[in-house]
């Protein structure tokens, strides 16, 4: 007997999420430094599930359940039990393995990229802005040595998840000389940015207690918890609540929620609080047309920082259980993927959120039409969270799109260390590039 379409849906999402672990991380040396996204497994996606019977489909689920069984939870690796419920739980890091094939070949270039980077370089700023030597270090050049959304935080982070995935001693290793080497330049006060005139103070905040996270987490660095409440404690003091002015504020939630769940500190549930993005979450929530003229819905119309911010709202659900942050998350991937994206999964032409004319017109002139790995890689996190809180397996449609269409559709770095960040959906002149 032939499965049910139903049937083959639920189980194609079961194995794809279990099979599919998610990674990604900050690349980029010259004029970004920024997002280069891992991949943990492609097994199965073109899996026949017509050839399947129910015997095969009950050997599935015991296997399934000895494997679940065998291994440590997310929530069990995450910490303190929030109060939302997670129906479907995925493997921890390391679980899956990549034994070969292009996103193999796109983990071993980043990998081996990132370690090859000498401490000393990606220091160099901390320990001129205290005064120590640098020990002939070089500029790394771009917005990382400018200071503009620096993204240290993001390489500790993505160091730590590369330990976990492959193993290799020589992630941890530099995720602890990192670390060890950036708690140095913190300064009395708790003040720990890459100079004394850092830009996007919130956002470079939030990418650092993520990456202190993932070190605890991942290469179970026993200091990052301690460095992660000192900067905590500077940046309630010192980060502005001038939200018109400030870039990427509703981003700051997730990372704040998974440290309190993580350190059971009421602190960082506070802060968290504090950023939650509530007249955009709420109309995604109430079913509103958050792109009508004359609202206040959302802040601007950045489209990956907007789609990222769901991810907050995800972790706001786990923390709290409120079934409105459930509705927001689920409602917001019906509004990027009913009115935002391209065929390939794909969206935020120009980087904007727009209407389906606009991003039709945009086509014919304009060459960004995708920021491909932070667009990607705020995807992932989504869908990973949907299919944790829902148990849906149509959630994994969007992740294998851009695993496709987008990370898999990159060409590898430059030497210089620019990246194909941009997906490039003109219709007359349409190219693929590095920059």
């Amino acid at each position: 007997m032939s499965w049910s379409d139903e049937e083959r849906s639920e189980a194609r999402g079961a194995w794809f999420f279990l099979f599919l672990r998610r990674g990604w991380w900050f690349s980029r040396i010259n004029e970004y430094f920024h997002c280069f996204n891992l991949f943990r497994n492609t097994f199965l996606l073109n899996l026949n599930m017509n050839l399947l019977n129910r015997n095969i489909k009950a050997f599935n689920l015991i296997f399934i359940l000895i494997l679940c069984s065998s291994l440590p939870s997310y929530s069990q690796q995450a910490g303190l039990q929030g109060k939302g419920k997670i129906v479907l739980e995925p493997f921890l890091y390391g679980a899956v393995q990549l034994t070969g094939g292009p996103l193999r070949l796109q983990l071993d270039e980043v990998k081996s990229y990132y370690l090859a980077i000498p401490n000393d370089d990606l220091l160099k700023g901390f320990r001129k802005r205290m005064n120590f030597p640098t020990w002939g270090a070089r500029d790394l050049g771009g917005w990382y040595t400018a200071d503009i959304f620096n993204v240290f935080g993001q390489i500790v982070g993505g160091l730590s998840r590369l330990y976990a995935v492959t193993g290799d001693e020589a992630c941890r290793e530099k995720v602890n000389a990192l670390i060890k080497g950036w708690a140095q330049c913190i300064d009395s006060t708790g003040y720990f940015f890459y100079s004394a005139n850092a830009g996007a103070a919130h956002y470079v905040y939030e990418k650092m207690v993520g990456g202190l996270l993932d070190a605890y987490q991942f290469v179970h660095n026993k200091e990052a918890l301690s460095y992660l409440s000192i900067i905590t404690d500077w940046s309630i003091k010192n980060l502005s609540r001038d939200r018109q002015h400030t870039m990427e504020w509703y981003t700051l939630t997730e990372n704040l929620y998974r440290a309190y769940l993580i350190t059971d500190d009421k602190k960082y549930l506070d802060f968290g609080n504090e950023w939650e993005y509530h007249s955009y979450w709420n109309a995604l929530r109430d079913q509103k047309d958050v792109l009508k003229p004359g609202t206040n819905y959302i802040e601007n119309v950045h489209a990956y920082s907007h789609l990222n911010t769901l991810s907050g709202a995800a972790e706001a659900y786990l923390v709290k259980g409120n079934e409105g942050y459930k509705a927001t998350i689920i409602n917001g991937y019906d509004f990027f993927t009913n009115g935002q994206c391209f065929v390939t999964g794909g969206f935020g032409i120009t980087e904007f959120l727009t209407s389906k004319a606009e991003q039709i017109n945009a086509l014919r002139g304009n060459h960004k039409s995708f920021e491909t790995q932070c667009g990607s890689w705020a995807a992932f996190k989504l869908c990973k969270y949907l299919l944790m809180i829902t148990g849906n397996a149509k959630y994994g449609d969007w992740v294998e799109k851009l695993m496709i269409n987008g990370i898999g559709a990159s060409i590898p770095m430059s030497p210089d260390g620019k990246v194909f960040y941009y997906s490039d959906y003109n219709t007359r002149e349409g190219m693929k590039e590095n920059i």
